[in-house]
């Protein structure tokens, strides 16, 4: 009997504390942010954007390679946007292409892909420089370790195309390809010396090439990173004319 009339008095107990808590004023004066006030003062919007409301879209993908050395760092970073009308169009895509081993290789690349405006025109495109450094083994299989020799060369490339709409989704054009190998050499002497300036071909200190290419391209993809469905077909004919300086070809 004693113990029930604890328990009970403790109840009471607990009531009379959870009442009074109940009745006491909490409120406390409302509290101003001043990032609320910055973003009503320039109309900022917080709220998420969907994927279709999105001008541009951005993405980066860090990755490494390997070409018979040291292992190259490269980062890709792509943008995806609409030139002109979003239903008529397509995504038009721009890559950048930085990469280095941050010892002996390194460059830098720009690929381009554009549509204007109801697929007109597609402009695609490249630039890209770096300095390069490759092992190689000679030509013809059962080489050892002991033929290893390095070869060292600075590259440079433009490539510029435009392409006109001639029936829906069928494209044809030219463009002007140019690329340009520099400071060419074998860095390390290799056990047969000669047999790689004896080769002839694309093993001078310099040269270059400069060719004019006729393209026919079929693409009806939305989008050319991420393409949900659709056809891709380049067929790309390039003449490399001497009277465009290509005599060390």
């Amino acid at each position: 009997m004693l113990l029930l009339s604890i328990i009970f008095l403790s109840n009471i107990h607990v009531v009379a504390q959870q009442q009074k808590v109940s009745t006491t004023d909490t409120s406390t004066p409302d509290q101003i942010d001043l990032i609320d006030v910055l973003l009503k003062a320039f109309h900022i919007s917080t709220k998420p954007k969907t994927a279709e409301a999105k001008k541009i879209s951005f993405s980066i993908i860090p990755t490494t390679t390997s070409s018979g050395g040291k292992r190259i760092f490269v980062s890709s970073v792509n943008a995806a946007f609409v030139i002109g009308n979003e239903e008529k169009t397509n995504f038009s895509s721009v890559f950048f292409l930085p990469y280095t081993d941050l010892s002996e290789n390194f460059g830098f690349g720009l690929k381009y892909n554009l549509f204007t405006s109801k697929n007109i025109w597609n402009i695609p495109g490249e630039f890209r420089i770096r300095k390069l450094t490759e092992f190689s083994y000679g030509l013809g299989g059962g080489t050892k370790d002991s033929d290893q020799f390095r070869l060292n060369y600075n590259n440079l490339r433009l490539n510029a195309s435009a392409n006109r709409k001639v029936y829906k989704n069928l494209f044809g054009g030219f463009g002007l390809a140019y690329d340009r190998n520099f400071s060419v050499g074998v860095d390390e002497i290799p056990v047969l010396a000669g047999e790689f300036k004896k080769y002839g071909i694309g093993t001078q200190p310099s040269y270059y090439a400069t060719g004019i290419t006729f393209n026919l391209l079929h693409d009806d993809r939305k989008h050319s990173i991420n393409p949900a469905d659709g056809l891709f077909v380049l067929s790309v004919l390039r003449i490399n004319p001497s009277w465009l300086g290509n005599e060390d070809l």
